[in-house]
């Protein structure tokens, strides 16, 4: 069982993982525009769906403190990070090879 100390805790994660969405999905779309990355519309759409999750889970509380943060949290560094950010990576350093 969860003590008050751990909600806030929990809490203080979900409101410092809004921010850092806001702002490093903000500078990858941009950094995907700047290079025409062919996957951008698709990596967006991944964006705005995390982005909304995140949403619910701060605005239902009750989610906050089960083991549905976990299991988002899991799936964003599986799903989104390991493929997703990865397939962009991919990209960009084939940019850089071929300007060096």
């Amino acid at each position: 069982i969860l003590n008050r100390e751990s909600n806030e805790n929990i809490t203080k994660v979900i409101n410092n993982l809004i921010s850092y969405t806001e702002t490093h999905f903000y500078n990858e779309e941009v950094l995907m525009r700047e290079t025409e990355y062919a996957g951008m519309d698709e990596h967006k759409i991944l964006h705005e769906r995390l982005t909304r999750k995140v949403m619910e889970l701060n605005k239902d509380k009750s989610q906050l403190y089960s083991g549905v943060v976990c299991d988002f949290l899991e799936n964003w560094l599986t799903e989104h990070i390991l493929v997703a950010d990865k397939a962009f990576a991919a990209y960009l350093h084939e940019i850089k090879k071929q300007t060096d």
